[in-house]
């Protein structure tokens, strides 16, 4: 069980029912200083069966002196016994646009300490906070943490250097690029943009699983014209508000992209992969 204290405010994680009994222990003694004791479960559907059985009886009759808070992001994890004994608050998710600001905010934080400490100041392109803004679909904490680890892997923040440390390898100008030869029929090219990934380095199941994410994302965008419901980069929705006419061709690629990745092994899949790109460009 990992404790973080703060005046009367008790954070913990806790799966099991040792955690437990010892929050329990802990709930018969008053607060040294202020009115409540508030203990914070993080996580909480991480639980056990037992540890949560275990809690019953003091969620039941509480002492006036002490709260509990129970954060999770899986509501339906936790058992009805318990939920129908705790008052429920669901937290919306942000907008792209809240998220973009206060990346910004952190960045130039950041770099107000870099210039004081003089060491050198993190760069970024707008375009990178809005397509890491996007990727982290309302949730602030995954934002700041790709944010982390963009930043780990360059910190001069561009596009191409998000696209590499958030898809694997392949960024989406690539995939961008195969999705227009395959809907142009261009056979060869698309071969050797395949080619081109599998000698890369990446594996055939990821790149399909990329594949699968970037055109979902494509359709849903020329569907409801909506960049904030989508992790796509100024670059494609330029491109698909152009071209919004092979709506109907994305959908049959969809389908038969999600066929493969469904019932294909990996050990064959470059051969079904390759015989998908010669059928679709047939």
């Amino acid at each position: 069980m990992e404790k973080v204290f703060l005046l009367n405010l008790t954070v913990l994680v806790i799966t099991g029912v040792d955690d437990t009994r010892k929050i329990i222990d802990e709930c018969r003694t008053r607060p040294l200083m202020g009115k409540y004791k508030i203990f914070i479960l993080d996580e909480c559907h991480m639980l056990t069966i037992q540890a949560w059985n275990s809690l019953l009886k003091i969620l039941e009759e509480p002492p006036e002196y002490i709260v509990f808070l129970f954060c999770t992001t899986d509501p339906q994890k936790i058992i009805g016994t318990i939920m129908s004994r705790v008052q429920r608050f669901n937290f919306s998710r942000i907008s792209t646009n809240g998220i973009y600001n206060r990346l910004k905010y952190i960045i130039e934080s950041e770099n107000k300490e870099h210039q004081s400490l003089g060491i050198d100041l993190i760069t970024y392109d707008d375009e990178a906070l809005k397509y890491i803004a996007r990727l982290a679909k309302g949730g602030m904490r995954d934002s700041i943490t790709t944010l982390e680890k963009c930043l780990d892997y360059n910190q001069n923040l561009s596009l191409t250097n998000v696209q590499v440390v958030t898809s694997g390898g392949v960024n989406e100008e690539t995939l961008l690029n195969f999705m227009k030869l395959l809907l142009n029929g261009d056979g060869k090219g698309a071969l050797q943009c395949f080619n081109n990934v599998y000698m890369s380095g990446m594996d055939n199941a990821l790149f399909i699983k990329l594949y699968i994410e970037y055109i979902e994302n494509c359709i849903k965008f020329m569907m409801v014209k909506d960049a904030d419901m989508v992790s796509l980069s100024e670059i494609s929705l330029k491109w698909l508000n152009e071209n919004d006419n092979f709506l109907p061709d994305l959908k049959i690629q969809l389908m038969s992209a999600l066929n493969i990745k469904n019932n294909y092994s990996s050990e064959d899949l470059r051969i079904i992969i390759e015989s998908w790109i010669i059928q679709s460009c047939n």
